[in-house]
């Protein structure tokens, strides 16, 4: 397969055309002409006039399985990424040319190029505007502005507070991986700095999200919204009447973080991007900031917000990092999770670890992810936090672990001996509204102590049943927090059997006997 280009905005992409039967992938050389009036692709037959499709004949572009053919393709092509497909619906009888493209990247270069072709405002010259360059000059004045030492280069950590600064929604994450990037590859005497091409180059890259600035490009067909595009946007995409250009300057002034694109009444990618991610586009009912059910129905009558592994980001594979719990709840999640483990006391590790795993190389103390927990616990929800551990440690160092939860979680921490409450009494049934601003640990249910050592047992009315089955090792060692009926948490040692993992102590929440009626399951 050959590689065509794509004038508009630009750059090599490689495309498959899909064809019209499944027996395979066929490949072509597929590129837009120069005078950008066609698509072209070699022929399989000695017409070439029918291997072409005009602009103006194109009605409409679609972005991933969206047409008859790809949509019957999911089981002869699995492997194919939604993202790196795209349809050409064209003609009169609305034919459709089904395309892929070689990476998700590419995919949007061409949508977006021939979206911008495809309308009627479209001006193929380059623009020789003085506002062509508008976000350059906006990225490379937060670069002198950081720049205090005026030698046109800024560390790696300048340059991570930099762009955090003006993009506070990138992923710190991959945002310190794609500085390392950068500057790795430069010589010895410049490695670890940054260049103001390589930041304006590195924050475009990073800080644009391409299906907002495809969107744009719909409405302004240039790298800015001027007051009527925005004007055009707002009436129909967002559905909105009665727009002014007056509501268009007070947007542009509130959200454009470019001063110069303020003063000028333009809106760059960032401004835009600032105001589709605010409150006043956002479909959250208003009303509904603030809670308006009833949190007095017992813990069963609600879904709860939960998060799996909170500890990591990215992916349920990616690195363990303390802002997993802090993202979590400022998103007003209710349970949050961790795995713990022993420490590495040959590498100076001194508490247990929250990691993915025994041999996991990216891991946090438990300190620093417990002080976190307590730090946003209740930022966004005064109602109860279901803290889930999973633990894999020795004696020794669960008591290490039980100690620091106790300290760092502090009074937020529900303790069962100092609540007067008997919930033994089927007459109580806890409620959220009864744990307000309380972390509450959750665990399977303790075995009774005269029962014997490393045993694993739960009433019938558990969430879930294990049967007895005794661990190879003393697993029991610190009863933390017990309360019969309700919440505990069973820390116990790791079983190198890797058959007894189903039996580990994942944190169970025991629910009420009685079961909510469907209707009146509502969402913390």
């Amino acid at each position: 397969m050959g590689g065509g280009k794509l004038s508009i905005p630009g750059g090599p992409s490689e495309i498959a055309r899909y064809p019209s039967a499944l027996p395979g992938l066929r490949f072509y050389v597929t590129v837009l002409d120069a005078d950008l009036s066609y698509i072209r692709w070699t022929p399989t037959n000695k017409k070439p006039h029918k291997a072409r499709i005009a602009i103006d004949e194109i009605r409409e572009i679609r972005l991933g399985k969206n047409t008859e053919l790809l949509r019957q393709s999911d089981e002869a092509f699995t492997d194919l990424q939604e993202e790196c497909l795209f349809s050409i619906i064209y003609g009169d009888n609305y034919e459709t040319l089904d395309l892929i493209a070689k990476s998700g990247d590419d995919a949007n270069i061409w949508v977006t190029g021939l979206m911008a072709l495809t309308s009627n405002k479209y001006d193929c010259k380059p623009s020789s505007s003085q506002f062509a360059t508008l976000r350059e000059r906006w990225i490379e004045s937060v670069f002198d502005e950081f720049d205090v030492t005026k030698s046109n280069r800024l560390d790696e950590e300048t340059t991570f507070k930099a762009i955090v600064h003006i993009n506070s929604r990138i992923s710190h994450h991959r945002l310190r991986n794609k500085i390392k990037e950068v500057t790795i590859g430069a010589e010895d005497c410049e490695r670890g700095k940054v260049s103001k091409a390589e930041f304006v180059d590195l924050y475009k890259e990073i800080g644009t999200r391409p299906e907002i600035y495809f969107l744009m490009v719909r409405y302004a067909n240039k790298d800015y919204l001027s007051c009527q595009d925005l004007r055009l946007f707002l009436e129909t995409e967002q559905g909105m009447v009665g727009v002014t250009t007056d509501n268009c300057e007070t947007i542009i002034e509130q959200y454009e973080p470019c001063f110069e694109a303020k003063e000028n009444n333009l809106m760059t990618v960032d401004g835009f991007t600032s105001f589709l991610f605010s409150p006043e586009c956002g479909i959250f009912d208003p009303n509904h900031r603030v809670v308006t059910m009833d949190m007095k129905q017992p813990f069963s009558h609600y879904f709860i917000s939960s998060s799996r592994k909170t500890y990591l980001v990215e992916d349920q594979l990616g690195p363990a990092s303390f802002d997993g719990f802090s993202s979590a709840l400022k998103r007003n999640c209710r349970l949050v999770e961790f795995d713990l483990w022993d420490p590495n006391e040959k590498g100076g590790e001194r508490e247990p670890s929250v990691q993915n795993g025994q041999y996991a190389n990216s891991k946090i103390p438990i300190s620093s992810a417990l002080k976190t927990i307590r730090e946003f616990a209740f930022e966004r929800s005064r109602y109860p936090l279901l803290l889930k551990i999973s633990v894999h440690c020795s004696t020794d160092w669960q008591k290490v672990a039980a100690k620091l939860i106790v300290t760092h979680l502090g009074t937020k921490l529900y303790v069962p001996t100092n609540d007067p409450t008997d919930w033994d009494d089927e007459a109580n049934v806890p409620t959220p509204w009864d744990f307000q601003n309380r972390i509450l640990i959750i665990g399977k249910k303790l075995v009774d102590k005269d029962k014997e050592l490393g045993e694993v047992s739960e009433e019938d009315d558990s969430v879930a049943s294990t049967s007895k089955k005794r661990a190879k090792n003393p697993t029991l060692s610190l009863t933390l927090f017990t309360c019969s009926g309700f919440y505990s948490i069973w820390l116990m040692s790791y079983i190198s059997d890797y058959r007894r993992a189903e039996t580990m102590p994942f944190a169970l929440l025991r629910l009420p006997k009685q079961v909510a009626d469907r209707e009146g399951k509502q969402r913390i």
